[in-house]
């Protein structure tokens, strides 16, 4: 069968200790994984505490869906804050967008104007399959979502400010 059968059940923890075929957890799991769901633990090796700080990003060509201004994916204790996204040029993909990743935050960021807006483009901030998220005090105007979140598990979003949002 499909490993990957309910996505809906992922979660990152660390592995604190390992007893014969016993892991020991950083923190408890919080949603339920029945074995029928096709439990099981995969090893990550994350990029660790990296932070992108003040960058400063314009578009002056059409930009690609899949390509994000700013990004944090298979992380833990990473950081994206102070930058500053203006997508009028030709962004398509998420200004700011945290996947796959462990207690990381976006903090403080403006993300705008982004070219594109149609169904899976021009997204603001994003939360995708990721635990322990803080996202706070970042200003997101005139996105798709300016603030998505798709299976963030334990995640905070909160003190943002949200303007001109299209859905």
């Amino acid at each position: 069968g499909n490993p990957y059968k309910n996505p809906a059940n992922l979660e990152q923890r660390q592995v604190v200790g390992i007893s014969g075929n016993v892991l020991t957890l950083d923190n408890a799991l919080v949603r339920s994984t029945g074995t029928t769901y096709y439990a099981f633990a995969a090893l990550m090796v994350p990029v660790v505490n990296s932070t992108i700080v003040g960058a400063r990003i314009s578009y002056v060509a059409d930009g690609i869906r899949s390509a994000n201004a700013l990004q944090i994916t298979y992380a833990l204790d990473c950081h994206i804050y102070d930058c500053y996204v203006d997508g009028s040029g030709g962004r398509k993909g998420h200004g700011l967008r945290i996947s796959y990743s462990y207690k990381c935050t976006a903090h403080r960021n403006r993300i705008e104007n982004p070219k594109y807006s149609g169904s899976g483009e021009g997204y603001g901030i994003t939360i995708y399959y990721a635990t322990k998220i803080l996202v706070d005090h970042n200003y997101v105007s005139g996105c798709r979502h300016n603030f998505l979140l798709q299976l963030a598990t334990e995640s905070i979003v909160s003190s943002n400010y949200s303007v001109n949002d299209l859905i």
